[in-house]
């Protein structure tokens, strides 16, 4: 009976390791590595839910590594299953999945809300920023108020995440 190589998907090109068991990216290109008995057929393959497309296949090296670049043809932004099948030589083969998440399009501002537009000098609002998706290090300096007239904004935190934050806009 055939028994299969073994085989490891270990490195995605731009992976930012949001975790050991899942890949992230914001590289829609993609350069896929990892380990294989020598010699090693490794067929890839990736699934977004609508079934897995095969994408290429690599030959394990005399040190078992071995390498894929997807070239040009870009993964669209969202969750994927990379999927590595290794064949030996004896026709037996492995399959191992590993999770990955591409995300190349950055955040956008959703929305700017004030929770009282008419403000007087000396009075303050809160103001909103909600975001596309979750942004860390959002500071004052990040906004410009020359088109407000002026003021400052102070104070700004995030409950949930970084998808939303919160100051005190103050008009000058």
């Amino acid at each position: 009976v055939p028994t299969g190589p073994s085989v490891a998907v270990t490195g995605i090109s731009q992976d930012t390791g949001a975790s050991a068991s899942d890949f992230v990216t914001a590289d829609a290109t993609l350069v896929f590595s990892g380990v294989a008995d020598p010699g090693a057929v490794i067929t890839l393959a990736v699934d977004g839910g609508a079934g897995a497309a095969s994408i290429g296949t690599t030959t394990a090296g005399a040190d078992g590594s071995w390498s894929y670049d997807h070239g040009a043809t870009p993964l669209a932004d969202g969750a994927w299953t990379v999927i590595a099948t290794a064949e030996g030589a004896d026709g037996g083969s492995t399959t191992v999945t590993r999770a990955l998440r591409v995300d190349a399009t950055g955040p956008s501002v959703a929305s700017i809300t004030l929770d009282d537009a008419l403000l007087a000098i000396g009075e303050s609002a809160t103001a909103s920023f909600v975001f596309s998706e979750a942004v860390s290090g959002f500071d004052a300096g990040d906004v410009d108020l020359s088109g407000a007239g002026g003021g400052t904004l102070s104070g700004l935190s995030s409950a949930d995440g970084g998808v939303t934050w919160t100051g005190t806009f103050t008009p000058g």
